[in-house]
Formats: C-alpha cells, sequence, structure tokens
C-alpha cells in the first residue's frame, strides 16, 4: 500500500486503555475541536497510509467549507467600508426617500475614495473599533475640513472680469473669489476657489446616519459624529419671490432688455408653488386624484418629510388646474390617473429635467441668483397669513408639524414680511399684484 508524507498531524497522542493496553490517536491538525483520523497500536514513524490520507483531506475540506459558511458577518463589519455596504443592503437603506438616498450615495462615494491627511490610510479600511474611539471624530472632521473650500466651475466671462489667472495647474495658496481658466486642454474651462460648507456638512451627516444605523444595529457602540454642529448656517426667512420678481421670470426680461419668455410649462410649475405652496417635488408627483375639490390631499403626506399637507384649492388654483385639464384634453394627454404637471413632450416632469428648464428660466429673467424654487413657498405662506387664515390652518396648508408652527413659521415667514405683506395688503397693494403677476 502506498505511504504518503504530510505536514501540520498531530500524530501519536497516546491513551492508555482501562485493560493497561496503549493505543495512539491521531488527529488531523492540532488544537481543540481536530477530528480524530485514525487509532494504531504502534507510532506512525513519518509516512501515513493512504486511508488516512483520505480521511483528513475530507476533514480539512469540511473545515473550508465550515469557515466559508461560517458568519461572515463578522470579519465584514470589521471596517467601514464593509459598514458602508451593510448599510446600503439594509432594509432601512430602502426606506429612505429618492432624494435622500442619492445624496448619501454621492457622500458614501467621497468617504469610499478618501484618505486620512494626517495618516494617509483610507477611510474605508478603518476598523470599527477605531471608528468607535474617541480620536475618530477628530479624523472624520479632518477630511470635512478639507472639503470646506474648492474650485468650483464658473462661468469664463466672470473669470476674464476677474483677470483670472491662466495656467495648466490651479494656482498655490489661493483665496476666497479667486478665479482660475484650466488652459491644459483644448477648450478652456474657469473655475472659481468658494465655499463649499453644505458639501462639507453633508460627509458628516451621511457618516452620522450610517453610524447612527449601525448603533441600532448593535453593530457598534457609539456614534463619534453625532451632534457634530454644522458648518453651513442659511436663514432663508426673508428671502420670497416678489411681485416685480414673478413677472421678470413670466416675461424673461433681463437686464439687456431681451425678452425670453418663462416656458408655459415652467410657468405652470411656479404658479402651482405659489398658489398652493407645495414644494417642487410634490408638484412634480402631484396627480388629478389627489386635486380635491376644496383641497390638495396629497397621498403619503410631503414628499420630504412624510407630513400631511391639505393646501386650499383656491378660486386662482382652481382656474389654473382647470386650464391645465383642459389644455391636456385637446392634445390628448389628460389621464385620471396621470399627473397634473407635464413638460412640453406631453409626459410628467423628471427632477433633472424640472431643474433644467427652471434654471434657464430663472437666467433668462435675470432675477437673484439667491432666489430658489423653494421661496416660492414662503411667498405662498405670506400670502395665506395676510389673507387671514390662522397658524393651525397655515400649518396643514404647508405640511407643517403641529406645535412648530412658531419655530417654522419665522423661518420661512419672516416678521418684516409678514408686516409689510399686511400693510401692502390693507392698502389693496400687494395681492392684487401678485394675482395679475401669476
Amino acid at each position: 500500500m502506498p505511504a504518503y508524507r504530510i505536514k501540520g498531524l498531530n500524530l501519536n497522542v497516546s491513551k492508555r486503555l482501562a485493560n493497561g493496553r496503549i493505543v495512539y490517536h491521531h488527529y488531523a491538525w492540532r488544537g481543540k475541536g481536530a477530528p480524530r483520523i485514525g487509532v494504531t497500536s504502534s507510532p506512525i514513524r513519518g509516512e501515513l497510509d493512504a486511508d488516512m490520507l483520505a480521511r483528513i483531506i475530507e476533514a480539512r475540506k469540511g473545515k473550508r467549507d465550515a469557515n466559508a459558511s461560517s458568519p461572515a458577518d463578522a470579519p465584514r463589519k470589521r471596517t467601514l467600508g464593509n459598514l458602508f455596504d451593510d448599510w446600503q443592503r439594509s432594509p432601512e437603506w430602502s426606506q429612505l426617500k429618492v432624494g435622500t438616498r442619492a445624496n448619501y450615495e454621492l457622500s458614501l462615494k467621497k468617504w469610499r475614495a478618501a484618505h486620512d491627511p494626517q495618516t494617509q490610510k483610507p477611510y474605508s479600511d478603518m476598523p470599527l473599533l477605531v471608528a468607535e474611539d474617541d480620536r475618530a471624530c477628530a479624523a472624520f472632521l479632518r477630511f470635512r475640513d478639507t472639503n470646506t473650500r474648492k474650485w468650483m466651475p464658473a462661468k469664463i466671462s466672470s473669470a476674464e472680469k476677474a483677470t483670472a489667472c491662466r495656467a495648466a495647474t490651479p494656482p498655490e495658496s489661493p483665496q476666497l473669489g479667486d478665479f482660475w481658466v484650466d488652459a491644459s486642454g483644448g477648450n478652456e474651462r474657469a473655475y472659481q476657489y468658494r465655499e463649499t460648507l453644505k458639501a462639507a456638512d453633508d460627509l458628516i451627516t451621511t457618516l452620522s446616519a450610517c453610524l447612527g444605523w449601525a448603533v441600532g444595529r448593535k453593530l457598534i457602540k457609539i456614534n463619534q459624529v453625532a451632534g457634530v454642529r454644522k458648518l453651513y448656517k442659511s436663514n432663508r426667512a426673508a428671502i420670497v419671490f416678489t411681485a416685480d420678481d414673478l413677472e421678470r421670470i413670466k416675461l424673461g426680461r433681463a437686464n439687456s432688455g431681451r425678452e425670453r419668455p418663462c416656458p408655459p410649462q415652467v410657468w405652470d410649475m411656479v404658479r402651482g408653488a405659489v398658489l398652493t405652496g407645495l414644494s417642487q417635488a410634490d408638484l412634480i408627483r402631484l396627480k388629478w386624484g389627489m386635486v380635491c375639490d376644496d383641497v390638495i390631499d396629497l397621498a403619503g403626506g410631503r414628499t420630504k418629510t412624510g407630513q400631511e399637507a391639505m393646501p386650499p384649492v383656491l378660486g386662482d388654483a382652481r382656474d389654473l388646474f382647470d386650464r391645465i385639464r383642459a389644455e391636456q384634453l385637446a392634445a390628448g394627454t389628460f389621464d385620471e390617473d396621470g399627473h397634473v404637471f407635464l413638460n412640453s413632450r406631453g409626459r410628467p416632469w423628471t427632477v433633472d429635467g424640472f431643474k433644467s428648464s427652471w434654471q434657464a428660466a430663472k437666467a433668462a429673467s435675470g432675477v437673484s441668483s439667491d432666489l430658489h424654487f423653494h421661496d416660492l413657498r414662503g411667498t405662498a405662506a405670506t400670502q395665506f397669513m395676510v389673507a387671514g387664515y390662522t397658524a393651525d390652518q397655515v400649518d396643514l396648508f404647508m405640511g407643517w408639524k403641529p406645535g412648530e408652527s412658531a419655530h417654522i413659521r419665522r423661518r420661512y415667514i419672516d416678521a418684516r414680511n409678514v408686516a409689510k405683506g399686511v400693510q401692502a395688503f390693507l392698502n389693496a397693494e400687494t395681492r392684487p399684484r401678485l394675482q395679475e403677476a401669476v
């Protein structure tokens, strides 16, 4: 019978039987739990027969299979990168809003590609034991701080007015507001060194959400970035669209005097926001079944918060919906279960599609770049207030949580706007001009 030699075995372990005879046990490897591959009456001296070898092969194959099917969660969850993967595969991730997931995915992509500026080690390779340490917060904030200022795309004309530096590489030690024109390629591109505090905050917000999920799953004990104060502070309470702003957007009348009227499909969305107070996301998903006789009943609440919102369908809003329905019927695009607001091709707006069209219309009008589409909600809320609706009614219209009206109303409806609005309303100025504008 052929004999074989193999390493790593635990052979010749002597055992005394009850009758006093000594036998020798042989194991597939050393350590607790090793399977026995045979028993002989005399020691084995360096060679192993084929029968024992077959049992060794079977035992070691079983060990590999057991390791492969053993709880893989433990090794997979030992690094921050593995935790990101597990979070994105979890049910909690699938329940996030589409926009929230998109923001988180962008930040996670940055975290996966990032290295700690001090240690030069990838954050995705950071062991979870290190991520739980008090010093981890400082490491995370170092990366956030490197993202507070960046070269951001700008217009060539703006860069030329500022006598921007033209070079193949960006200037060293730039100051906020500096321009740079990349002359390395065939087509020149302009950049401006700007603050990106909101993007830096998004990195910590995403990481905190992931670590908070891990704490809830008992994968880690502490979220080291919980409660980190944000760098970006914005108070848009005093920013609302005036009648002049709306008129300029409608006509597309920039400072040059040339008119580029707002596309009717975009203008309908603007009017919808001013007359109902709905957000851009809610207007895009608004369907005819949600438009009731007197109110708009958003299925599932607001897109962003899930909070119930039921703005009234007043005279101007009713006229808007009636006209849009009539136009869709004439064009053959009306669907009782379909969307209210459609693009120029008769199809529902996409988020990116409307954003592009809105930005183009706003640029053509020349209104302030500080005005955002979301500020139309402030315009609508101001109108509701000066029209005499109670705080509880405005809360329901706008989808604000009960008990938070004082805080949120101060944020969206600045006291100066309300005071000016009431005075103008009493003078019969504001409401007629807004109605005329929209």
